[in-house]
Order: structure tokens, then sequence, then C-alpha cells
């Protein structure tokens, strides 16, 4: 038994033995270091923009900053595959854009937004497996293969809307009311 193993055999039995004399287990250095320091910092900034900005704490505002941040969210869920393998994926935030111009394009030329929703998943998931492919394929570290494509992504985005804002989408679709109704509320 190493030196290591013994010490931990020490501190268990240290902490089986005055384990009765505890009334309750404190929380876990780890969870106490972490999350509850997260939240600290996130509630230190509510209160340093909040004081000297009072409607930053209003209602709406902060309902419409809970909306606004649901598609990072959604993005950030997905990273978490990418981050549990050790991988890095920067071609997020320029499949995202490429993909918005994608169902934007279609909606305005006539398109149900419905139907425009699948062709945007496909092509979500084309760029992943673009991304895989390319990554595996030529045995290159995702970091790099993801950064080339970032910028790829981005560029075709940019080059199928011409470089300008998409408008003229409908918006007496049962889509864009219930978009609507949703941001009313």
């Amino acid at each position: 038994m190493t030196e290591a193993e013994r010490a931990v055999d020490d501190a268990e039995r240290a902490r089986e033995q005055t384990g009765g004399l505890r009334r309750f287990r404190p929380l876990p250095r780890r969870l106490v270091r972490d999350e509850l320091g997260v939240l600290l910092v996130l509630g230190l900034l509510i209160a340093g923009i909040g004081i000297p900005y009072p409607d930053f704490l209003d209602t709406g505002n902060l309902l419409s900053t809970a909306h606004n941040s649901v598609y990072i969210s959604l993005m950030a869920c997905g990273m978490v595959f990418a981050l549990a393998m050790r991988e890095v994926d920067l071609s997020v935030g320029g499949s995202y854009a490429m993909c918005l111009v994608v169902g934007a394009l279609l909606v305005r030329d006539g398109t149900a937004p419905w139907l425009a929703v699948p062709v945007m998943l496909l092509t979500g998931i084309a760029a992943g497996v673009f991304n895989a492919l390319v990554t595996t394929v030529l045995a290159l570290p995702s970091f790099i293969v993801t950064l080339g494509t970032l910028l790829l992504f981005r560029g075709v985005g940019l080059a199928l809307a011409e470089g300008k804002q998409i408008t003229d989408l409908p918006l007496d679709d049962s889509f864009g009311a219930a978009r609507r109704r949703a941001a009313a509320r």
C-alpha cells in the first residue's frame, strides 16, 4: 500500500469515527467553489447594473433578456457533448448564422415556415457532418477545423444573403403570429 493510499484510508477512518459528532454534512468544496461562485458573480453583476440603472430590473426587460438568451442557451447545451469528449466546436456561431439565412430565404421566397425549419435543421446537421468528416478523415484537431469552418459557414451565409439584411418576410403566417404573441407577453 502506497503512502497516498494509506492517507486516504486514514482520512476515511477518521471521518467514520467523527461522523456521529456532526449534525449536518458540509457542502462539497467543489459545489461551493464552482456553482455558488458563479451565482455570486451573477448577483454582483445584476446589482452592479441594477443600482445605477433601475430600469434594468424592470420585469419586461428581464423577461426580454431571458427570451433572447434561449438561443445561446440551446447552443451551449449542444456544446456540452463536444466538451464532454474533450473537443471544441468553434463553428457553432457560423453554422447558426448560415442556417438562419437559409431559413429566412426560404420563407421569403414562399416556403411555409413549418417546412423551412426541417431544412434549417438538415443544413445544421450537414455542417456538423462536414466538420466531423474533415476532422476524422484528415486527422486534424477539431479546434483548427471548426475555426476554419466558422469562417466558411459565416461566409456562405453572407453570400446567400448577398451581404444584406433579409427583409420582406411574410407576417400573416401562423408561425409569425405565434412568435408575435410570444413576444407580446
